[in-house]
């Protein structure tokens, strides 16, 4: 009986040591993340000297705690970006101890740099971005990863590459130069995680995993490891779906690597001056750390480790679809009024509204003509007292000038053009309104029922999305010649803005 207490006390304490709180784990999270987030490093944007002396910090944290460098000489894996910016990446590579393996690849990053100060502000105001969950939480939870794998690292089978990444809030410049310029065989990484705003479990109630879906049974990869600390829970999502909030994790997903963001979410002062270390959880910080130490090594020592040749959608290369003939449809909105160019006056602007089909011809990258055919409807006041409404078949014949197109990624192409539409209309209805006589019924002797005019445009497509603006003026007075107007004959003209989509 003594024998079976006794065993179960034990299995009790080792299971309580799992998640029991180390002190001197949460007294060097909160001097990392303290300094990182203080005034005097003036919120670590790039290609400042306020980033350069986290830099440094880092380095110095990782010499005093043996963490080997990634090259004989230096932590430092500075780049170049966007015509000449510098920034600078720390890294350093812990060996695998398994003979096989050890040439197999985890990438764990963190970003270490922010976005500096507010201009402008006043002399009263805080205007320093201190980013402590953005991410100096990341940035030292991963100082202390490491500092957990060097204690053992026989317990890691594939090596493990610690990248600190620069200029990440500026368009994930480190991390998608370290993909692009791999210092260890890109096709060996089996696995990229990122640690980004880590700092408010407590808060948020969870540690967020996006990405399973790209390792091969990264659902039971994820389980392995259970998650025992006394509050907040794992949530899964089997891809990345943010777009405007994408991490370190992009580049990396975009060239076929497995990928996990993590994350408690956007619960803290998101690009906000008052993000300040006070308000970290820095308990939670230390159980995240512990987790995710835990799962580090469970990845280094699996003996297969594989991707599930899924991606994120918003990960997948676009394809761009140079095929001479195309379709698109486009819904504009905007406004219309009359020109009455015998008089000093303009009619009332009134809504405008449209759908458009077209069938588009690209004989060449820099010329493309389409033919369409679609609904509008236009009207405008024409004096103080009535109002008329037009509804319209419009078929227009547009001629455009592309520029080259630029890819900005393996998913984002961009194209401008300009151009012209000489366009026909026929009205099929409309009314004319006063507010001194009843609404009149022969509308279809006073409105021109054949209109022709000339649009003016220009369009950005984004991959085979369409945002257009677009002018059109009538060359044909709205009324019919037998109408007489007070202020002579009444032109329409029109202002839209469009979006739409090539199939």
């Amino acid at each position: 009986m003594k024998r079976g207490l006794i065993a179960l006390l034990l299995v009790s304490l080792f299971g309580m040591g799992a998640w029991a709180q180390n002190p001197e784990t949460v007294r060097r999270l909160r001097q990392h993340a303290f300094l990182l987030a203080s005034d005097s490093l003036q919120g670590r944007k790039t290609g400042t000297a306020s980033a350069d002396k986290a830099a440094a910090y880092i380095c110095s944290q990782l010499a005093e705690m043996g963490a080997p460098s990634y090259t004989d000489s230096s932590y430092y894996f500075p780049f170049t970006y966007k015509g000449g910016k510098k920034g600078k990446n720390v890294m350093a590579i812990i060996p695998g101890s398994d003979p096989k393996l050890k040439d197999e690849y985890l990438v764990i990053g963190a970003h270490y740099d922010h976005i500096g100060v507010k201009s402008g502000g006043r002399a009263d105001e805080d205007t320093i971005f201190n980013g402590a969950d953005d991410n100096a939480s990341g940035t030292s939870a991963l100082l202390e990863i490491t500092r957990s794998l060097l204690a053992h690292p026989e317990r890691l089978k594939r090596s493990v590459l610690i990248a600190f990444f620069d200029a990440e809030e500026v368009g994930l410049e480190g991390s998608s130069y370290l993909a692009d310029h791999c210092v260890v065989p890109f096709d060996k990484v089996r696995l990229m995680m990122s640690i980004d705003m880590v700092g408010y479990l407590r808060t948020s109630g969870y540690l967020e995993f996006m990405g399973h879906g790209t390792i091969a049974e990264g659902r039971r990869f994820l389980a392995s490891v259970p998650w025992e600390a006394p509050y907040g829970k794992i949530r899964l999502k089997k891809f990345e779906t943010a777009i405007f909030t994408a991490t370190d994790t992009r580049h990396f997903a975009e060239l076929g690597c497995p990928t996990l963001a993590v994350s408690t979410g956007l619960k803290s002062p998101y690009h906000k001056v008052n993000d300040e270390a006070e308000g970290l959880d820095l308990e939670g910080l230390s159980y995240i750390t512990d987790y995710l130490s835990a799962l580090i090594v469970q990845a280094a020592s699996k003996e297969s480790f594989a991707a599930s040749g899924e991606l994120a959608s918003i990960h997948q290369p676009h394809q761009e679809n140079n095929s001479m003939v195309r379709f698109g449809m486009m819904l504009q909105g905007g406004s219309s009024h009359l020109q009455l160019p015998e008089s000093d006056l303009s009619g009332d602007r009134r809504l405008s509204y449209g759908l458009l089909a077209e069938c588009r011809l690209r004989p060449s990258e820099r010329w493309e003509f389409g033919l369409g055919a679609g609904y509008r409807s236009t009207g405008s006041g024409y004096s103080h007292t009535s109002s008329f409404r037009t509804h319209a078949v419009e078929i227009p014949l547009r001629i455009q000038r592309n520029a080259t197109t630029v890819s900005l990624s393996s998913r984002l192409n961009l194209s401008f053009g300009y151009y012209m539409a000489p366009y026909y209309r026929y009205v099929f209805a409309g009314r004319t309104n006063s507010r001194q006589a009843a609404e009149t019924a022969s509308w279809d002797n006073l409105l021109q029922r054949h209109q022709y005019g000339l649009a003016l445009g220009m369009n950005l497509r984004i991959n085979d999305f369409l945002i257009e603006y677009r002018y059109a003026f009538d060359l044909n007075p709205a009324f019919a010649s037998g109408f007489q107007s007070d202020y002579g004959k009444a032109f329409g003209r029109t202002f839209s803005m469009g979006v739409g989509w090539l199939f």
